[in-house]
């Protein structure tokens, strides 16, 4: 069995409810809220949103839990939306290695469920990116940022294939959309970024920060 998906409700989550509220407030609901902020709460994953999600019941608070908008929370653990994407015309939602492209055709991914295409919604920033890399072929692996405002790294993996290994390292860069850039004094900045074919995996890289 997989490690359960947590979310830490932030410190002012009642707050933040009350504050983006563009409907008449649930004050039952705020109350409910109330009593978890700063807590760890598990999320039920059988229906998976991209911009909230659905709690375990919380003994004392709530039998059948809560939903809880991403605006409302901290930290996200074991986060399964990061391979998931979902079909907006039948809803179905699954990992994006399911999802198909057809040669033939340039209307998008097509779902494992309806096959139909232009309906893909990835539920997270790095199934969106992985889906993407699959439309041209790539084996993406993942990717990730380390670092602060002032100082980061970022980075994405692929997989050796055939089709990454007749890219050039400049078409690589093409696709994965990042270049450099100066704001100037004070302001952000990224190095060019740079490609490193390796046995197995290709890696692309680039830094960037502040100028201060």
């Amino acid at each position: 069995m997989g490690k359960q998906m947590r979310i830490k409700i932030k410190d002012n989550a009642t707050a933040i409810c009350l504050r983006d509220a563009y409907t008449p407030i649930n004050w039952e609901w705020a109350e409910k809220l109330k009593k978890v902020e700063g807590e760890w709460l598990v999320v039920e994953t059988d229906y998976l949103f991209k911009d909230q999600f659905n709690t375990a019941p919380i003994p004392g608070v709530s039998k059948d839990g809560l939903r809880i908008m991403e605006s409302m929370v901290e930290v996200v653990e074991n986060d399964v939306r990061k391979e998931m994407v979902k079909c907006r015309y039948c809803g179905k939602t699954e990992k994006w290695t399911h999802w198909y492209y057809k040669p033939e055709s340039r209307k998008g991914a097509f779902c494992p469920n309806c096959d139909r295409a232009g309906y893909a919604e990835a539920l997270h920033g790095w199934s969106r990116t992985a889906l993407n890399m699959k439309s041209h072929g790539l084996k993406f692996r993942g990717a990730g940022t380390s670092g602060d405002g002032e100082s980061w790294r970022a980075t994405m993996v692929f997989s050796v294939n055939k089709k990454i290994n007749e890219l050039s390292d400049e078409y690589l860069l093409a696709i994965v959309g990042w270049d450099r850039y100066y704001g100037g004094p004070g302001r952000a900045f990224s190095h060019r970024p740079w490609v490193q074919r390796k046995e197995k995996v290709v890696i692309v890289t680039q830094h960037g920060g502040l100028d201060i």
